[in-house]
């Protein structure tokens, strides 16, 4: 057998599992996070970027498999966007959802792919406007229509009993203690209002900020959260050793890391890799669900 013989056998399998397996075998991660003494102690189960759609019943059940092993139950689940493109497809994220049963409710927000929105400037001449184009010429009927399908999407949701955050806010009590929950609108799509979505937040309690792009973390912090919690970078999907992810649509080059903590001005902001992926190509960067224990401070 040739060395060109092993690199090509190599290289073929190396493919089928990074398009056959990795994308549809997700992990169940816990992380512990501290927060302010005015939170209260509470486990938070984040989730994004289900991508969703009718055709992909592979990732649908794969989804479905792993947050059916979250124990415990959660307090609140918090799905920071791109939860599926078309209206069709809301009643899949609906069904996935439901599978976990949290005490105190499921809050989302709305990403870019709801919006079918553009990338911004800055990326659109690069590697980011790139996939845009190229996922707008396989996936036409795929996508969204616009922001008609993000308001369809948003108000079935909310139907379903999701509480879906558009530059809005909502408080939670737990015990003697209560939380705001922030959600932020799609920055890509041009609609991200922090300032709006904080405002009803009393000065003595905790602040829980829910985006999709990890740049609007800074808003966020700059408005008063204590905890942000983002999508929208599915950690890179491709990793190499020693290097990294190769890309995963930066746009703010204070974001250092592609899924994990990061602190931005001291206060940790949790970028998940996401539950799934419009293209299904992922390598050393499985698809995550992610339940944060978050411990108030002495």
């Amino acid at each position: 057998m040739t060395r060109a013989t092993v690199v090509a056998g190599l290289f073929a399998a190396l493919s089928v599992y990074a398009t056959r397996w990795e994308p549809y075998h997700p992990k169940l991660r816990r992380r512990e996070v501290r927060v302010p003494a005015s939170w209260p102690a509470l486990n938070i189960l984040h989730v994004s970027d289900l991508h969703l759609r009718r055709g992909d019943e592979r990732l649908l059940r794969a989804q479905r498999e792993i947050l059916a092993r979250v124990s415990p139950a959660p307090d609140i689940v918090c799905a920071t966007g791109d939860m599926c493109e078309r209206f069709e497809d809301v009643s899949l994220v609906t069904e996935v959802l439901e599978v976990v049963r949290p005490r105190l409710g499921t809050f989302a927000v709305l990403g870019n792919h709801e919006y079918d929105a553009p990338p911004p400037a800055a990326l659109r001449m690069g590697w980011g406007g790139i996939t845009w184009r190229v996922f707008r010429l396989i996936f036409p009927r795929a996508l969204s229509r616009g922001p008609a399908d993000a308001d369809a999407i948003a108000a079935s949701l909310a139907d379903s009993g999701i509480g879906v955050l558009r530059n809005d806010g909502t408080r939670v009590h737990i015990g003697e203690h209560s939380l705001w929950v922030a959600g932020s609108d799609s920055v890509w799509a041009g609609r991200m209002n922090l300032a709006r979505a904080m405002c009803g937040r009393r000065p003595d309690e905790g602040a829980l900020a829910l985006v999709h792009e990890p740049e609007a973390a800074f808003a966020a912090v700059r408005n008063g959260a204590d905890l942000v919690l983002a999508g929208h970078t599915h950690g890179g999907q491709v990793r190499l050793p020693g290097v990294g992810a190769l890309y995963y649509h930066r746009v703010d080059h204070r974001l250092h890391v592609a899924a994990g903590f990061q602190r931005v001005n001291g206060i940790p902001l949790h970028i998940t890799a996401g539950l799934g992926q419009l293209l299904a190509l992922r390598l050393l960067c499985p698809p995550e669900a992610v339940l944060l224990r978050c411990t108030p401070s002495d």
